[in-house]
């Protein structure tokens, strides 16, 4: 239809949504980015689809094909954005906790969906440099590509995150540390969304980091993929003035979202709302560690044997690894929450404290605060 020489734009809107999610298809197919609203339309339109097995495959070709494609930012964005509307999640009407002067709150996250199976990092991270004066929102969901997820292993521990969120801020500020379950805050798009995917795809590179119920001055986010640089683009569009992105390779093909031990790390920051340079650098150089691998750090088949060693890395008792690469995240923690000078300070005062026997404190005072379950963390002591 046209109008003095112009398409009539309201017609060929109606024409192109009764296309979507199809019209995205047809572009990623033949190598073009979406724009953001495209992208978001699309996304939204899926959500609504009554059928499971429908919805769950045009869900996985869209997020999926973005990849395979190489994905740019404004559809990323776009996605993101159709993701956070199904639970309303909006950054700007997020709660602030108020910390004593000088304190900040640190955020905490990853996209999960590692190239290489490891033991449960974060978790133990996160409690340890609590643990060590820093105050941690702590993201963690339930398995989808591994034996256990963060929830999942937070539970087997005795802690309770079945928690409102008012309360769950109140622990935060008295512990120090307080979990939030994905499932819990986004439950909507956790309905459609959870147990589907398996590797990296395009709400991976901020979804669980943009998923946090608080507002945070800072936000550790690792990412199971190389493109740091888009992630952390996207966190800026977002709003975020100060966020860290890290992730650790041995090929060049599987990527765990933790800066590891072994191989090359890849870090990038935002300051102040400046997006940094990207740096590579080799983990056993920078923290002076020994040869290790990736299997040195692997997780286990059986449940309970990888809460084992959660638990004796938090008792300071652990595999030299398994001790190096929960400190050298419990390390950035503390860099970023101001706390420690650089990488390496940081990691050499989450050992001390560590080896004092802070961080197991830290699980039992965590434990007690959310009328958690005690016995299920001395089966394994």
């Amino acid at each position: 239809m046209i109008h003095n020489g112009t398409p009539d734009n309201h017609f060929l809107n109606r024409q192109l949504e009764k296309k979507l999610p199809f019209e995205s298809l047809y572009r990623i197919n033949v190598g073009q980015n979406l724009d953001k609203e495209l992208a978001y339309q699309s996304l939204k339109k899926i959500f609504k689809i009554p059928q499971e097995d429908i919805r769950t495959s045009l869900m996985s070709a869209l997020l999926n094909g973005v990849m395979v494609k190489r994905p740019d930012i404004e559809e990323v964005v776009g996605l993101l954005k159709a993701a956070l509307s199904l639970d309303k999640i909006c950054e700007s009407k997020k709660p602030r906790v108020v910390l004593s002067k000088g304190e900040k709150l640190i955020g905490y996250a990853g996209s999960g969906k590692k190239g290489f199976k490891t033991m449960n990092i974060s978790t133990p991270a996160a409690l340890l440099a609590a643990s060590c004066g820093v105050y941690i929102a702590k993201a963690c969901s339930g398995a989808t590509s591994s034996i256990m997820g963060s929830s999942d292993l937070i539970t087997e521990l005795g802690i309770n995150i079945d928690i409102p969120l008012f309360e769950n801020l109140r622990i935060l500020r008295k512990c120090k540390i307080a979990f939030f379950s994905m499932e819990k805050t986004t439950p909507r798009f956790a309905r459609v969304y959870a147990g589907r995917f398996f590797v990296p795809h395009a709400l991976s590179f901020a979804l669980a980091g943009l998923s946090l119920p608080v507002k945070v001055d800072h936000l550790l986010y690792g990412l199971a993929h190389p493109n740091i640089q888009l992630s952390a683009r996207v966190f800026q569009r977002f709003g975020y003035k100060n966020v860290f992105i890290v992730t650790t390779t041995e090929d060049g093909i599987h990527f765990i979202d933790e800066f590891g031990i072994s191989g090359t790390a890849k870090v990038v920051g935002v300051k102040d709302g400046v997006l940094g340079r990207e740096v590579s650098c080799l983990p056993k150089n920078e923290l002076d560690l020994p040869g290790y691998s990736m299997n040195d750090i692997r997780w286990l088949e059986i449940k309970e044997n990888n809460c084992q060693k959660v638990i004796d890395v938090l008792l300071g008792r652990g595999e030299d690894a398994r001790i190096d690469v929960v400190c050298a995240n419990a390390g950035i923690l503390l860099y970023l929450a101001g706390k420690a000078k650089n990488l390496l300070d940081g990691y050499r005062q989450a050992k001390y404290t560590l080896k004092k026997g802070k961080a197991i404190e830290k699980l039992y005072e965590l434990i007690k605060i959310t009328k958690g379950d005690i016995s299920k963390i001395e089966r394994f002591l």
